[in-house]
């Protein structure tokens, strides 16, 4: 959670949650206002254009990779289950 919480407070960081055909994305301007909360076991972080929120559940645990596109890399957490 405290990864987490650097990035829902680093502007320059945006997040995206979808599968092929559907996709919801989420990122902030620089100096945009937000609304950050945290709780032991919740993360979010409200603009006026939208939101993003992340409860942990018990057994869940992120697993990163990263890949190639045709201008940089891009860097992503997946969720897993044990």
């Amino acid at each position: 959670m405290d990864f987490l919480a650097g990035q829902f407070a680093d502007v320059g960081a945006g997040w995206s949650v979808g599968t092929l055909g559907a996709i919801a994305e989420f990122i902030r301007e620089p100096g945009e206002p937000a609304d950050l909360q945290r709780t032991r076991d919740m993360i979010s972080v409200v603009a006026d254009k939208g939101g993003v929120r992340i409860v942990t559940r018990p057994g869940l645990r992120p697993i990163a990779s990263e890949s190639l596109t045709t201008e940089s890399w891009t860097h992503r957490a997946h969720p897993a289950h044990p």
